[in-house]
């Protein structure tokens, strides 16, 4: 799970998130130029500060390229949330998400380093929210008490390693339903498939076998008992 999220834009969408990953105990870092908008949710963060964020020298000050991950939530200001995305990518922030309101913007995010690109819509806030915090959630679907759907992001510790062995550290019966892993130019050294679109950055491997092997960074859609899920 995150710990330390920092969320840039605090209007509905940005509070929106910022809120939920608060009230789940998440240590929140809320920016925004606006001071009355920081004021407003100033007691209900573990910071709130107000300044221009296009600042390279701002971010670091405040520590944000230490942090797990941020929320660009900016809202009609395209060229500051671009520009926002593309300092926190050389930043190597391990995971940023901006926010679009259409699929030229989404793909201009995409292109300059954004691993998550959401429509700015208030109930997406939370959505994105919900995954952050997990780091492993889905959306949720009706299944039996005690099971779940899960997203799992393979660690260093269990990279090179085949999904047969992810299984046995479970002890009990998981579905795999896909590998999801980003493009890179070079070869990982696990298992790959062409992707069917040669332009997504995401290849995508369903029901993988379980002698695929993965790499640090790939992410897997899991099915199972909530106390299997609970051992990987």
């Amino acid at each position: 799970m995150a710990h330390q999220i920092a969320v840039i834009g605090l209007g509905r969408f940005g509070r929106s998130v910022a809120l939920t990953l608060a009230e789940a105990g998440v240590e929140v870092l809320a920016v925004d130029r606006d001071l009355d908008l920081v004021e407003e949710i100033a007691d209900r963060v573990s910071a709130a500060v107000a300044f221009d964020a296009t600042s390279t020298e701002q971010l670091r000050g405040y520590a944000v390229d230490q942090m797990d991950a941020a929320v660009v939530a900016i809202g009609e200001h395209f060229e500051a949330t671009v520009l926002i995305t593309a300092i926190l990518q050389q930043m190597s922030l391990p995971h940023i998400v901006a926010r679009a309101y259409d699929d030229t913007q989404r793909r201009i995010l995409s292109m300059i380093g954004a691993h998550e690109v959401l429509n700015p819509e208030e109930e997406m806030g939370v959505r994105a929210a919900q995954g952050l915090l997990r780091h492993d959630v889905m959306d949720f679907i009706d299944l039996p008490e005690g099971y779940e759907l899960r997203q799992y992001v393979v660690g260093s510790e269990r990279d090179g390693r085949s999904l047969g062995e992810l299984r046995q550290a479970c002890g009990e019966e998981i579905l795999i339903l896909q590998l999801t892993r980003r493009q890179t130019s070079s070869d990982s050294g696990a298992q790959q498939e062409d992707p069917e679109n040669a332009t997504d950055p995401l290849q995508r491997i369903p029901i993988p076998s379980d002698d695929t092997l993965v790499a640090e960074g790939d992410t897997l859609s899991l099915v199972g008992a909530t106390s299997a899920l609970d051992r990987i």
